[in-house]
């Protein structure tokens, strides 16, 4: 080992063991009186004592100053909001922390130290620096410097005090952080249940869609019903949707990124005059980079939310074959190639199978049909049919009867099977469902699966 290495670990040594003497000598408990947080009835005594007596909800503002830099935040109203280095909302969660922690941060004991020894405690330059300010006027501060010998503890300046306090270190932990971890980290703020109606554009054309009551509609590229669990889980990716990382760019080109001629854009309105936008532009690596329009930076998101973005037209439509309820309907009738089966609903609304007297066929299983009809889900919806599919469904392999309790019937045509698909119709509407065959075996009345 070279003399110059020895030297250094000795000198590193003595430090280290000055320090922790130093502690021990002049290290005092920490009172008690007038803290109403202290329990000292039980057999294990709190000699801690609260740090401040304010609650989390009281913080009006904070800096946080690490590394030569500084974030500002405030408290609005309606959430935390960054101020410096940049104007935007900051992370509710981690901010909200910090509050958490200034409001119940305790001392485990405090030591005397002259000016001089600051140094020794890291305290003539701490790690961080928390200037804050309450509701009431009140202006606190918190330096910040290195950890005790246990890893456990924080070596701090509390307000003016004199004497250094020893805190736990998790109030370190959650604020010597780099200004993005302070920021929102969300893609797009809003809640799901506040979406009224949205706008996609991608590759594949334009969706729009819009809420009617609970349920959404398409209306672009042509008016048709939408599957709202769909739609509500693709909100949701959206607005659940977290940031990758940030661009470091002060003053972002939007050719540079792709933004000018953005790839995908989605638009969704809230209500109340109030909307957010996404705009997607080039790929950077296994993200891409994007922007809310209403903020002048820019971030990357993920390609699994890339992708989200990519849906189509289908990924939206409503795919369910039949849309009556069961509660609604009274009677089925199955017909296949001139055999029919009747199954008719009780008042109790048990089904049972209708039957000639003296028929010695096995009983249908109703349940079985019903259940085939209403779980029946298209492959592909078809808007315009050709020729050679209307053809097949106006000669229908099974046509099916819904009738429900006001009398009111819904036809189900099904065509002969198509390699592995079948064509299927409701009522006169334009649009054909394609399905997989099986369900052809599903409502065969000769097939015995349909039987008890």
């Amino acid at each position: 080992m070279k003399k110059t290495t020895v030297i250094i670990v000795l000198v590193a040594a003595a430090l280290a063991a000055f320090v922790y003497f130093y502690d021990l000598k002049h290290t005092k408990p920490s009172s008690t009186a007038g803290d109403i947080d202290g329990d000292t009835s039980g057999s294990s005594e709190d000699n801690t004592k609260a740090a401040f007596t304010f609650t989390p909800s009281d913080v009006a503002t904070m800096t946080i100053e690490r590394a030569g830099a500084a974030v500002a935040l405030e408290k609005r109203a309606d959430a935390y909001y960054m101020t410096q280095p940049y104007a935007t909302q900051a992370d509710q969660s981690g901010v909200g922390a910090i509050a958490g922690e200034l409001a119940s941060v305790r001392v485990s004991r405090t030591i005397t130290a002259t000016p001089e020894q600051l140094a020794t405690f890291g305290l003539t330059k701490p790690e961080v620096e928390i200037d804050f300010s309450l509701k009431n006027g009140a202006k606190h501060k918190l330096k910040l410097g290195s950890k005790d010998f246990s890893g456990t503890s924080v070596y701090a300046l509390v307000d003016d005090a004199k004497d250094v306090s020893i805190l736990p270190d998790t109030i370190l932990s959650s604020s010597n952080k780099p200004a993005d971890d302070f920021r929102d980290q969300s893609v797009l703020s809003f809640q799901t249940s506040d979406a009224a109606s949205f706008d996609l554009k991608n590759e594949s054309g334009e969706i729009a869609a819009s809420k009617h009551d609970s349920t959404w509609k398409i209306d672009k590229p042509r008016p048709a019903a939408a599957d709202s669990t769909a739609v509500s889980s693709f909100l949701d990716t959206l607005a659940t949707g977290q940031v990758a990382s940030f661009v470091d760019d002060p003053s972002p080109n939007a050719v540079k990124y792709g933004l000018s001629k953005p790839v995908v854009s989605f638009r969704v309105e809230l209500g109340g005059g109030k909307s957010v936008e996404l705009e997607v532009g080039k790929k950077d690596s296994d993200s891409y980079y994007a922007r809310q329009t209403s903020q002048p930076f820019i971030f990357r998101i993920k390609e699994s939310l890339y992708k989200t973005l990519g849906q189509k037209l289908f990924d939206f439509r409503d795919k369910q074959l039949v849309h009556v309820s069961e509660d609604d309907v009274v009677r089925l009738d199955i017909e296949d190639a001139g055999a029919t089966e009747a199954c008719v609903k009780d008042s109790n609304g048990e089904w049972s199978a209708s039957q000639p007297a003296g028929g010695k066929a096995k009983p249908t299983n109703c349940p079985s049909l019903w259940g085939s009809l209403r779980d029946a889900r298209a492959t592909n919806v078809i808007d315009s049919p050709s020729g050679n599919i209307n053809a097949q469904l106006a000669k229908p392999a099974i046509e099916a009867t819904l009738t429900d309790k006001a009398g009111k019937k819904t036809e189900i045509r099904i065509s002969a099977a198509s390699g592995k698909s079948v064509y299927a119709r409701t009522g006169n509407g334009p649009e054909v469902f394609e399905l997989d065959k099986q369900i052809l075996s599903d409502l065969n009345p000769a097939n015995s699966s349909v039987h008890d």
